[in-house]
């Protein structure tokens, strides 16, 4: 790890504790955090201090789908069924709105809204729900729904963190999908981001190194070879850190275009499939950003400070411990 400069350890004197998916991330008590999709399996998002305004939502849905109607074909068009129709769910104060799927107009687009705290949740069922047998996609969304609990203030039993919630296990461990981006309010321009995704298979296509080969040769080939050659790479080559082993390159990207100079850094390990504690791991750590372009500004660190962000919080990345519940 490199040195930290006086004002990079000033920023990391005092941290916090966040929790993400399985795991946990001791990052800078001033820092921000941006949550990005969620899948429990079903895809999640969260609507901050909205739990007690659920008609809102339902209304917005229904206005929707009386939009679309014009698209429906099939055996919608002549027998709509149940199409617009609102559910009571397995959650106190959960409803179910089977609408028009936006793939097919002779299915259902399932969706359920779902208070937990005071935040509301939407979960994103089957967007191509058979209208006569839809049974096993409402089962799914409620058995989800119950998984859903307000964050505590200590987590101990087993399920994952998303925003501001916690989720507990199912009997079957399926997708589970986090993305996390840390903001340090010192320096704006710094943006660090994780992704984890629990995969059944091993996808050997995301691995990070043959992609950045094939990227060089593009490059190479579009008569950008001198561009190329002017790239700092700081390091570059395998990693390992528990639990996982990957592959990171970090780079000091030279100006191109309108875009300034800026820091890249990548790290990608496949995981394990079917483990939840070693899911595929994707992290990245970009300078010069603003208004979510990068190279928009000049960097904020140098190098080495940019590594020992880097390193400070992608090395405190580790499995959150599970403590018995009982007594």
């Amino acid at each position: 790890m490199a040195e930290p400069s006086k004002r990079i350890e000033a920023i990391f004197k005092d941290t916090k504790r966040l929790c993400a998916g399985r795991f946990v991330m001791d990052i800078p008590s001033k820092a921000s955090v941006v949550f990005g999709r969620a899948d429990i399996p079903l895809q999640v998002v969260r609507y901050p201090g909205e739990a007690r305004h659920v008609e809102r939502f339902l209304k917005k849905a229904s206005t929707s789908l009386e939009a679309q109607r014009h698209l429906i074909y099939g055996q919608l068009r002549s027998d709509p069924m149940h199409l617009g129709k609102v559910l009571d769910g397995a959650v106190s104060g959960q409803k179910i709105f089977i609408g028009l799927s936006p793939i097919s107009g002779d299915q259902y687009d399932l969706n359920a809204f779902v208070p937990v705290g005071d935040d509301l949740f939407h979960l994103y069922g089957n967007d191509l729900a058979d209208p006569t047998n839809y049974a096993d996609d409402i089962k799914e969304l409620n058995e989800t729904a119950v998984r859903l609990t307000p964050l505590p203030n200590d987590i101990t039993g087993p399920g994952f963190c998303i925003d501001n919630a916690f989720v507990r296990d199912a009997k079957e461990q399926r997708v589970e999908r986090v993305q996390i981006g840390v903001r340090l309010a010192e320096f704006p321009d710094v943006h660090f981001s994780v992704e984890m995704v629990k995969k059944d298979i091993r996808v050997e296509s995301d691995a990070l190194e043959p992609r950045v080969r094939e990227a060089e040769e593009m490059a190479r080939t579009a008569g950008m070879s001198i561009w190329r050659s002017k790239i700092k790479f700081l390091r570059r080559g395998n990693r390992a850190f528990k639990p996982w082993n990957g592959y990171e390159i970090l780079a000091r990207v030279p100006p191109y275009g309108k875009d300034r100079e800026k820091h890249q850094f990548m790290f990608v390990a496949l995981g394990e499939p079917k483990n939840p504690y070693l899911p595929t791991l994707d992290a990245t750590l970009d300078t010069g950003v603003k208004d979510n372009h990068r190279g928009a500004v000049t960097p904020s660190v140098t190098d080495d400070e940019a590594l020992y962000i880097w390193d400070r919080l992608l090395g405190s990345l580790k499995v959150r411990a599970i403590r018995s519940e009982k007594p």
